[in-house]
C-alpha cells in the first residue's frame, strides 16, 4: 500500500465518520504540549492523558517506530457535532493533548497506516477547565496480515480484545514531575469507560 492510497483509505474513513453525523460537525484541533514551555491551559480547556498500546500478533508494538496509533474523538454521543482527528502517541504510547472540557467518545483508533479502523466503543468525561485527566492505558489486541487479496499492505484481520488498564498512581507521580507548575489537586483520574450499548469493532467497508 503507497502513501497515496493509505491516505485515500483515511480521507474516505473521516467522511465516513463525519456523513455519519447527519449535520456538518465542528472540527477542532487539538492542541500537543510544548516541551520547551510551561504548560497554561484557557478558560476551556483540559489536558488529556494516558496511554495506547496494541498488541500485534502477540507482541507488543511500543516503542513505536512507523505505526503509532493514530485516533480520533468526538462529543459523547456516536451521533456528535464535534469531530477532533488526527491525534498520535509519542514513541512509548503515551499522549498529551489539549481539548476543551467536556464529554467524548473514542470514534476510531488505529496503528498508522493500518486497515480497516477499529470502533473501540469508549468514552470519557474531563469536565472541568484547567484540569489534567488521566483516561488509563487503552490495550488493542490485533491479529494482522500483509497480503489480502493479492494486495500488499498492513491488514487487521480480528480484534481480539480491547481493555484499559488504571495506572494512575505510576502516571499522577509523572505527571507532577512533567508539570510541576500543576497542584495534585488539579490531576484527576479519569479512566475510559465501554460506552452503553456498544462494543468494540473492525469498521470493515
Amino acid at each position: 500500500m503507497t502513501i497515496k492510497q493509505y491516505l485515500i483509505i483515511l480521507l474516505a474513513l473521516v467522511t465516513a465518520l463525519l456523513n455519519g453525523c447527519g449535520a456538518t460537525p465542528t472540527i477542532y484541533d487539538a492542541k500537543p504540549i510544548d516541551e520547551s514551555k510551561q504548560l497554561v491551559l484557557g478558560d476551556d480547556e483540559v489536558l488529556i492523558t494516558g496511554k495506547i498500546i496494541f498488541i500485534e500478533n502477540g507482541q507488543s508494538k511500543a516503542p513505536y517506530s512507523l505505526g503509532r496509533p493514530s485516533w480520533a474523538l468526538g462529543g459523547r454521543e456516536v451521533l456528535s457535532d464535534l469531530h477532533i482527528p488526527f491525534l498520535s502517541t509519542e514513541k512509548d504510547g503515551s499522549f498529551y493533548y489539549v481539548v476543551p472540557a467536556g464529554k467524548y467518545l473514542m470514534k476510531f483508533v488505529v496503528p498508522f497506516y493500518y486497515t480497516p479502523y477499529i470502533y473501540p466503543a469508549l468514552y470519557f468525561d474531563a469536565p472541568e477547565p484547567k484540569n489534567i485527566y488521566y483516561l488509563g492505558v487503552l490495550i488493542i489486541d490485533i491479529d494482522t496480515t500483509k497480503m489480502l487479496g493479492g494486495l500488499w499492505g498492513n491488514y487487521i484481520n480480528s480484534l481480539n480484545y480491547v481493555e484499559v488498564k488504571d495506572d494512575f498512581f505510576t502516571a499522577r507521580q509523572m505527571l507532577l514531575e512533567k508539570f510541576p507548575e500543576f497542584e495534585d489537586e488539579n490531576i484527576h483520574k479519569e479512566i475510559m469507560e465501554r460506552l452503553p450499548g456498544n462494543f468494540p469493532t473492525l469498521q470493515k467497508s
